[in-house]
């Protein structure tokens, strides 16, 4: 699966996808972290997969849930 490229890329260099195993690596840095700051985590970590460009819009969501009691 790959990505589409930045407009001017050469054929070829097509990224590959921002898919489960980088998110699960994006993830791994954010243990502690509140909310926004794991969603800006993980939205720097696309940003940096894809040389901070993206073709279409992101959202992320970060949900809180509380250790059941």
């Amino acid at each position: 699966m790959v990505a589409r490229p930045r407009p001017g890329t050469p054929p070829g260099r097509r990224q590959q996808v921002f898919g489960d195993v980088e998110l699960a690596a994006a993830l791994s840095g954010t243990r502690g972290r509140d909310a926004e700051a794991t969603v800006k985590g993980i939205g720097a970590a696309l940003a940096d997969h894809h040389d901070g460009w993206a073709s279409d819009d992101t959202a992320l969501l970060a949900l809180r849930v509380p250790p059941s009691s």
